[in-house]
């Protein structure tokens, strides 16, 4: 079964990319698939996870596009 979870908020600096990211981390280790999907122009949870925003070549825009 598959369930979504969303973490939105307009207002900046309130924990969202932390937030996702443990929560992610947290779901991860008990052995189920998770997809977090980084829809912030600055891309700070694809950096904290251990990716470089700037080298990867499909983002966000460019399956938008």
């Amino acid at each position: 079964m598959c369930k979504i979870i969303a973490v939105a908020n307009q207002k900046g600096g309130i924990g969202k990319t932390n937030l996702t990211l443990n929560l992610g981390v947290g779901i991860a280790n008990t052995g189920k698939n998770v997809l977090v999907i980084d829809s912030d122009p600055q891309g700070s949870l694809t950096n904290n996870l251990g990716f470089k925003a700037v080298e990867l070549t499909n983002t966000l825009a460019t399956i938008y596009n």
